[in-house]
């Protein structure tokens, strides 16, 4: 997936316990597991309930842009992932953590649209 100018906002945690809202995240701005691809330009990323970037399984190449207001900034979950790929001029601010490399639970994959 290819993003550019794009802003994601506030992204909120589930509401409901584990078995009863399958497919809702955990709080996450974006997250690339398995197998997937991100690679987003010009963009914002504020105040997610737990992490603004996430590299559980897939590869995030993050260029241009903001990272700001959340617990984690960034969250590195394969071993050997290039973390120099996430800071392309990309501005880490107001976060309780900028970069953390410990195991997160990912989410549940999402309904597709």
């Amino acid at each position: 997936m290819i993003l550019e100018d794009a802003a994601i906002d506030d992204t909120l945690a589930r509401e409901c316990a584990a078995d009863s809202c399958a497919g809702r995240g955990f709080g996450d701005g974006i997250i690339a597991a398995e197998d997937g691809t991100i690679e987003l330009t010009r963009f914002r990323i504020h105040q997610s309930e737990r992490v603004g970037a996430m590299v559980g399984g897939g590869s995030i190449d993050l260029h241009h842009g903001e990272i700001s207001a959340h617990p984690i900034g960034a969250s590195i979950q394969i071993e050997a992932f290039d973390e120099n790929r996430l800071f392309d001029d990309v501005l880490f601010r107001n976060n309780d953590r900028n970069l953390d490399r410990s195991a997160l639970p990912l989410p549940e994959p999402a309904e597709p649209f």
